[in-house]
C-alpha cells in the first residue's frame, strides 16, 4: 500500500513537472540561425549582441537579421516564424488566459514566413503586425512583407486574419484564405489611410515563384502544406 501511494506521488510529481514546463515555454520563443548572422536586443538593453544558435528570446526582445541570412523561431506548439535577410522582429506581446494564448510580433522591416500549426488543446492566436496591417492566425503558412512601398501578405495555405489599421483603429477585417493576397504598396496605403475605396483582395497566381527567400521557406516547411 505504502509503495503504491509513492509511485502516485511520483507519477503525479513528474506530470506537474512536465506541466509546469510547458506553461512556463508558452511565453518563450527559440531562435535558429539557419544560415549568417543577426542579433537580438533584450528587452531593457539599449545594445544589440549576436545572437546564438538556439538563443531563448522572451517579450520584449528584437531580432535582426544581417544580409544573407535566413533564422527561425520557434514556439512552444511547433509552429515556427522564418526571417528573410535584412528583417527586424519584435516579440511584443503575450498574453494567456487558461489553455489559450495571443502572441504578438511586430515585424518592423523585412519579410517573414509564418508556418502556424494548431494546439492539442486550446488555442494559440499568432499576430503579426506591419505598418498597415495585424495579420491574426491560428492555423496558416503565409509570407508577410513590411518593405518600404512593397507591404503584403500572401497566404499559401490555410486561412488569415487581417485587420487593416490606422494606428489603432481598424479600418476593415479580412478573410484570406489560400491563393489570395493583400498588396500595400504606398499609393495604395496613403489611399487606405484617407478611407478612399482600394482594391484589396487579389490572386497572389506566381508572383513569389523563383523568389530565394520563398523557395527556402518551402524547404523548410517540407511539403509546404499546413
Amino acid at each position: 500500500m505504502v509503495f503504491l501511494v509513492v509511485c502516485a506521488i511520483f507519477f503525479k510529481s513528474c506530470f506537474t513537472s512536465i506541466t509546469n514546463t510547458k506553461n512556463e515555454k508558452r511565453d518563450e520563443a527559440i531562435l535558429s540561425i539557419d544560415k549568417g548572422s543577426a542579433q537580438v536586443t533584450v528587452w531593457g538593453d539599449e545594445t544589440a549582441t549576436v545572437a546564438a544558435n538556439s538563443q531563448m528570446i522572451l517579450e520584449g526582445d528584437k531580432i535582426e537579421t544581417a544580409e544573407n541570412t535566413y533564422a527561425t523561431l520557434s514556439f512552444y506548439n511547433g509552429s515556427k516564424i522564418t526571417l528573410d535577410q535584412k528583417t527586424t522582429l519584435v516579440f511584443s506581446d503575450v498574453e494567456s488566459e487558461g489553455n489559450n494564448d495571443s502572441l504578438t510580433l511586430e515585424l518592423q522591416n523585412g519579410r517573414v514566413f509564418v508556418n502556424q500549426i494548431p494546439n492539442d488543446e486550446g488555442q494559440m492566436t499568432l499576430s503579426v503586425k506591419t505598418d498597415v496591417m495585424k495579420i491574426a492566425s491560428v492555423q496558416t503558412q503565409y509570407i508577410a512583407s513590411n518593405i518600404p512601398d512593397n507591404e503584403y501578405i500572401y497566404v499559401l495555405n490555410g486561412e488569415a486574419n487581417p485587420s487593416l489599421v490606422d494606428k489603432d483603429v481598424v479600418i476593415e477585417n479580412i478573410i484570406l484564405k489560400s491563393g489570395q493576397k493583400i498588396a500595400m504598396p504606398d499609393s495604395k496605403e496613403k489611399s487606405l489611410l484617407a478611407r478612399e475605396s482600394v482594391t484589396l483582395l487579389e490572386d497572389s497566381s506566381d508572383d513569389l515563384l523563383g523568389d530565394p527567400f520563398y523557395t527556402w521557406t518551402l524547404v523548410k516547411a517540407g511539403s509546404g502544406t499546413v
